[in-house]
């Protein structure tokens, strides 16, 4: 008995302990029966907390179903992954929401042992909230989402750097993924392979992938990144590191950007900055810092020459002929310097003189190129009149050891000088000694008249500054040249050295104007380089206080130019982002001596400054209206004629191609998708042909015509990548706008010789690309030989359309229509043959193309007219029996509002009945605007006059156009009937054409019958008519008559 107890207390004891561990585990624990539902057998406590309900009320509210506790779909879901697990034996893994008393949705994760009990499934689970987690990842996704949203918006291509683990996340919008991999893992490590950084830019990705890893605050580069296309292009980057709470980093967070404009835009003002823009060589300050290099890190010891030169009696020449010739004079002079010397370093230092730095080249071959210099000089211009003659005068030093430049600028403006004063027309050799001077002053330093000036220009106090700018700026004809003045003696009177104009244009910081007074001239060199943040701070502060001081502890130098402190001053309240700015780069001063005198002339300075831009914009605003196209932005023809020129003048005419190109179904794409769309297209395309490789200038001639200058290594190689362009521009244009069948007929021309007209050459290009009109996709035609003969031949047909017209050369022929009812020729169609005096024939192939381009196509129509009405009525009046002539109508007619009307003036006057005069229509004319066309159709219809579709299925017809057009023949091309024996269907294609048109109501004719098998077809498709060469070919009026006659006789 003792022992039965004893087990009893230790089975209970046993079961205590399992429900205190059961209790003790965190989330739920419970049996669920696999029934009809899920029936709960057993829970622990903090399976009915995660419920927020006690066992009694889970009883009473869900009937001890734990399945009412989910959605539909998910219960389909776990009954599912039940059946598996029975299947399988695999533990049941699920997440799921669930729906309780809180009525807000909370997720459950279940995992389950599935086993059978008295013959049911049971279920052993655990089950854990998870609603935090999923919590926590939805905010991550909507975080991640922002951040996409983000760089959608922005353009920029957003990414997030794992330092721990060195992986990189790029974060944008599809378009900027396409060049970039979306996750990469060993991003330091992995990113320099393979070309995807430019092999110059290898030392900013070094220090870039540094700054990464070392976790740099701020992180900003720029280098070249290969894109998918294969090619380099610009990008900056951009970094901020993140911390985590023990001051590690972590991430960085960033963006990159394609700055491809802005470096180009930056690579083209430097370019500008250092050339000068007359003569395309360096300009004064650019030629003396390259030399001042050279000097200082010398090649040679003996073989090395400075050399100013001055062109003579420039003066004299320049006012007495004006200044187009002066500055056509100073670039032959910098032609024939560049050809002269080349390989040397060349710059123009002021009106007309030069200066030249020659290297490795012996002093008997330099004076040869001197004398051979001046010769050519001699021969630019020479006015008898007044023995006026442009020559050249050299100094000439040689760069002995251990000269500086400004000894030896000195020797070479001494020997300038000599030439000058003995003679002029020559040259002087000097040789220069480190630490020697030159005995005399030179041609360039000399100071006549300045005392003169001084005196004129005495300045005492910034009352009298004021009044003198003010003065001078109202009075002089030329306000960029008093300005300029002005500027001198600003810097001069309060010792400052520079002066700008700055203002914020769409968010940029724009130096309007800079004076330089070392330099004596507007300058495009920088003075200051702040940061976004500090252009904040101080357009801020000006629009506080009008002024603001920067002295050089917070100012940000820029390399190579020392600034000391600056002013700035607001000088208009309305102007909120334009100021002037008076810069010293010597002392740190405070300005408040100056200040007041400085604002007022500031004002002053401002105002002029202001007028001068604003005629400036002006003045590129009606240039660019001028001479641009408003459409494209591409230059219009005459100022594509003018850059065409100016580059062959340059660069010879070697090497040099024209393209002429249009769209075919331009006016299709304008119609169905509307004008504005029609001008993005030619947007676009004009961009395409600026970004080509070798192309050099562009233009739309008118409406989608183009033509185009370019330069390549041959015919074949301009073809082939001209050909690759349009395609690949057609091809995208069709993708963006599926109900166009764009492409482009493009025609190729080169130079034959260095002295053709360029309008010659785009001409030879329009001939070729009309000649490549017949293709249906796009193409280059290039001109060569073939089209030569054939335009010539072309030429010579329309010199004497016009007498051959007036001589009766074009004669109506007939050719019979033969009814396959009757057997009886029961029409005629009217051709046109073009006869000569001596007897030979121009065939209509020829001759028809060139008139239907050039409308006299529309005489030869009413010639033939006239001759058949004539024929009617000659024939009707001898009793003669006369079928329905159809006489073919041009396009071109539906030019003429009165075609209708002068058509049925003939048949009134020559009183032919109109049943005997039908009107024959190519299909090829439906493809025009059918407005028009129907118009005219209609009013033959009225007239009587029979309306015939000819080479119907030709490649232009569509039954939607016959369902609109009043016809009342259809005949048939006779490429139909060429592919009989060929296809197998034609026959029954054929067939069912006829009778398809029959029963639309049309009479059916078929053209091009040669043979009896294809009149047996046409018998047995029941063809009403048919015409062609097994029956007759076509021939004279006269021909005819006898002929109609005859056969029906004997039909």
């Amino acid at each position: 008995m003792t022992a039965v107890i004893n087990q009893k207390r230790g089975a209970m004891a046993e079961k205590d302990f399992s429900n205190l561990l059961m209790n003790s585990i965190p989330g739920g624990v419970c049996e669920l029966v696999y029934d009809q539902g899920l029936t709960l057998q057993y829970a622990n406590e903090g399976m009915f907390a995660m419920m927020q309900m006690s066992a009694e009320e889970f009883e009473k509210n869900y009937q001890n179903r734990y399945d009412k506790l989910l959605n539909p779909e998910d219960w389909k879901e776990m009954q599912n992954r039940i059946r598996e697990s029975i299947a399988t034996g695999h533990i049941l893994h699920m997440e799921y929401p669930v729906h309780h008393r809180s009525r807000k949705e909370e997720w459950r994760m279940m995992q389950a042992a599935v086993m059978e009990r008295n013959g049911k499934p049971l279920m052993q689970c655990v089950v854990m909230d998870i609603s935090g987690i999923k919590r926590a990842n939805e905010e991550l996704a909507e975080e991640q989402e922002k951040l996409k949203v983000i760089a959608e918006m922005s353009g920029d291509l957003i990414f997030v750097y794992d330092i721990a683990n060195d992986c990189m996340d790029y974060t944008a919008h599809e378009e900027c993924l396409k060049s970039q991999q979306r996750i990469r893992k060993d991003y330091t490590k992995t990113i320099g392979q393979n070309g995807y950084v430019h092999p110059d830019d290898q030392d900013t990705l070094k220090r870039f992938c540094e700054e990464l890893q070392m976790g740099s605050s701020h992180i900003y580069e720029e280098l070249r990144k290969r894109y998918a296309d294969g090619r380099y292009h610009w990008i900056e980057i951009e970094g901020k590191t993140i911390y985590n709470k023990n001051g590690k980093p972590v991430k960085v967070i960033g963006r990159t950007n394609n700055i491809d404009e802005r470096k180009a835009k930056e690579e083209h003002f430097r370019i500008c900055s250092e050339t000068d823009s007359l003569t395309g060589l360096y300009n004064h300050q650019v030629v003396m810092d390259k030399i001042r290099k050279e000097i200082s890190n010398p090649a040679s010891e003996n073989l090395r020459w400075l050399i100013i030169f001055d062109v003579d009696n420039f003066k004299q020449v320049n006012d007495r002929n004006g200044h187009l010739v002066g500055d056509a004079v100073l670039c032959m002079f910098a032609d024939e310097l560049k050809s002269s010397l080349q390989n040397s370093l060349l710059g123009r230092i002021g009106g007309d003189e030069f200066m030249a730095y020659v290297k490795d080249m012996p002093r008997e071959e330099l004076e040869e190129v001197l004398k051979k210099l001046n010769t050519t000089m001699q021969g630019v211009y020479k006015d008898e009149e007044v023995n006026l003659m442009v020559s050249c005068s050299a100094g000439v030093v040689h760069c002995s050891a251990g000269c500086t430049f400004d000894e030896l600028f000195e020797w070479a403006d001494y020997a300038l000088y000599r030439v000058k004063r003995e003679s002029k027309n020559g040259y002087y050799i000097v040789e220069a000694h480190a630490g020697e001077h030159a005995p005399e002053i030179g041609y360039l330093t000399r100071e006549d008249e300045e005392e003169y000036i001084r005196e004129e220009a005495v300045i005492h106090n910034a009352d009298e500054l004021v009044f003198f700018a003010l003065e001078l700026l109202d009075g002089v004809s030329d306000v960029q040249s008093g300005i300029k003045m002005v500027s001198d003696r600003i810097c001069s009177f309060f010792d400052i050295d520079d002066i700008a104009y700055v203002a914020n244009e769409g968010g940029t910081n724009r130096k309007r104007y800079h004076w330089s007074r070392e330099k004596k001239r507007q300058t495009d060199g920088d003075f200051i380089r702040e940061s976004r943040a500090a252009w904040q701070m101080i357009w801020s502060e000006l629009e506080k206080n009008g002024t603001l001081v920067l002295q050089n502890d917070i100012i940000k130098k820029m390399p190579g130019e020392q600034v000391q402190s600056t002013f700035f001053v607001r000088p208009d309240k309305t102007a909120a982002r334009e100021c002037i700015v008076f810069i010293d780069r010597k002392k740190n001063r405070d300005w408040q001596e100056e200040k007041d005198g400085l604002v007022r002339i500031a004002g002053v300075l401002y105002n002029h400054l202001k007028q001068v831009y604003d005629i400036e914009q002006k003045k590129d605003e009606i240039d660019r209206q001028m001479n641009y196209d408003s459409v494209t932005d591409l230059p219009q023809y005459h100022k594509f004629i003018q850059l065409t020129e100016q580059y062959r003048y340059e660069r010879g005419s070697s090497n040099l191609y024209f393209v002429y190109s249009d769209f075919a179904n331009f006016q299709f794409m304008n119609e169905l998708y509307g004008y504005a769309e029609g001008d993005k297209i030619l947007r676009a395309f004009a961009q395409k042909l600026q970004d080509m490789p070798g192309g050099l200038t562009f233009c739309r001639i008118t409406s989608d015509h183009f033509v185009g200058l370019v330069r390549g290594t041959g015919v074949e190689q301009v073809q082939e990548s001209y050909l690759a362009l349009t395609q690949e521009f057609c091809k995208e244009t069709n993708a963006v706008y599926d109900q166009s069948n764009l492409f482009m007929i493009s025609g190729l021309s080169a130079f034959d010789d260095g002295n053709e007209a360029v309008s010659v050459v785009i001409d030879r290009a329009n001939i070729a690309r009309k000649y490549g009109k017949n293709n249906a996709s796009t193409v280059v035609q290039v001109y060569n030989q073939e089209i030569k003969e054939k335009n010539e031949a072309q030429k010579a047909i329309t010199a004497n359309m016009a007498t051959a017209l007036e001589n009766g050369e074009f004669k109506a022929w007939l050719q019979p229509k033969v009814s396959l009812t009757t057997g009886k020729v029961v029409g005629a169609e009217a051709l046109v043959r073009w006869c000569r005096p001596d007897g030979s024939m121009v065939y209509p192939d020829q001759f028809i193309p060139v008139f239907e381009q050039n409308g006299f196509i529309t005489k030869i129509d009413f010639e033939v007219l006239d001759q058949v009405l004539n024929y009617l009525r000659d024939a009707m009046d001898h009793g003669e029996e006369v079928v329905t002539v159809s006489v073919n109508f041009s396009r071109r007619h539906s030019e003429n509002p009165n075609c209708v009307e002068q058509i049925v003036e003939r048949l009134q006057e020559k009183r032919i009945p109109s049943k005997y005069l039908e009107a024959e229509v190519t299909e090829s004319i439906f493809i025009l605007d059918l407005t028009t066309l129907t118009s005219n159709l209609h009013k033959l219809k009225q007239n009587g006059i029979a309306i015939s579709i000819d080479d119907f299925g030709s490649g232009y017809s569509s039954l939607n156009v016959l369902a609109n057009v009043e016809a009342d023949v259809i005949k048939l091309d006779k490429k139909f009937l060429s592919d009989i024996g060929k296809d197998s269907k034609a026959p029954v294609f054929i067939k069912y054409l006829i009778k398809m048109m029959k029963r639309m109501g049309y009479e059916v004719i078929a053209e091009g019958v040669e043979t009896e098998e294809q009149l047996r077809l046409l018998r047995n498709a029941d063809c009403d008519m048919v015409q062609g060469y097994y029956y007759a070919r076509p021939m004279p009026i006269s021909d005819f008559r006898t002929f109609l006659k005859e056969f029906n006789k004997q039909a």
